[in-house]
């Protein structure tokens, strides 16, 4: 992570591997990370960095005169900028690259489960997080419900479809986490930061044809969702798959990146 300085003058072309929002970056010198390549997965990290990066460059009595529309403007604005700070910088996401639903079970990737069947320290930690994950999402399932039902409650007037869209779509996510950590018995990961490992670990370029330059904009109608646009000269780079059978592709071929990194069961680094 980007923790110091150290690892930036230190090294000519780092690469920073963003797991976590990089709110450390925030403040580092433009000379030190434009030689700097990162991979970062985006999602709950963006979410939590936008506000940062807006706080830090507005500053605090500017941010809160600003309008909640205005704010998260302000916010993508923001986030576009950080991204071209970075001399090269590779954006994962589920949602537009393997899809919003993609996960790592013993049904559907069965290689690194039968791997860590005798680990029964990793499989309580992550039955644990998932314990853990389904005590924090049921609430909220349950709170946006009610949110749908006030949308509908408008004195007469037309209900407010865009926020019902907008809610359910919210809720969809919830609950399909929900239904895939009870039938796993709690033993699966979202494929997100195992994603940007295969990133890192493709060494014969399975994913390559998936990779688009392009420069990021948001969709302000529905919570900012990302828009890209071809860009040869941004960069900026993303895993994207045009229709679901390339989602179902580009999970196949990470999968296949995955399994040949996993040591044979008989090689004594289990």
């Amino acid at each position: 992570m980007c923790s110091s300085y150290q690892q930036l003058t230190e090294h000519r072309s780092p690469l920073l591997i963003l797991l976590k929002p990089p709110s450390e970056c925030i403040g580092i010198d433009d000379a030190l990370l434009c030689n700097a390549s990162a991979i970062i997965y985006g999602s709950f990290n963006l979410k939590v960095l936008r506000p940062l990066l807006v706080t830090s460059s507005a500053g605090l009595d500017k941010v809160a005169r600003l309008d909640k529309q205005a704010l998260e403007a302000k916010a993508f604005e923001a986030q576009a900028a950080f991204f071209r700070r970075f001399k090269r910088l590779l954006w994962v996401e589920r949602s537009f690259s393997v899809g919003r639903d993609s996960i790592l079970d013993p049904q559907g990737f069965p290689a690194a489960w039968a791997w860590l069947k005798g680990d029964r320290s990793v499989q309580r930690v992550v039955q644990e997080w998932n314990r853990i994950t389904l005590s924090n999402q049921a609430p909220k399932v349950e709170a946006l419900m009610r949110d749908v039902t006030r949308a509908l409650k408008t004195g007469g007037g037309e209900p407010a479809f865009a926020d019902v869209y907008r809610l359910a779509e919210e809720a969809s996510k919830k609950v399909t986490i929900l239904s895939q950590i009870g039938r796993a018995d709690g033993l699966q990961v979202c494929h997100a930061d195992t994603l940007v490992a295969c990133c890192l670990l493709d060494t014969e370029g399975a994913l390559t044809g998936f990779e688009r330059r392009c420069e990021v904009g948001w969709d302000d109608k529905y919570s900012g969702k990302p828009l890209f646009e071809a860009a040869e000269a941004s960069v900026v780079c993303t895993l994207w798959a045009d229709d679901e059978a390339q989602k179902v592709e580009l999970q196949r071929q990470s999968f296949s990146v995955l399994q040949a990194a996993i040591p044979p069961q008989d090689s004594g680094l289990s």
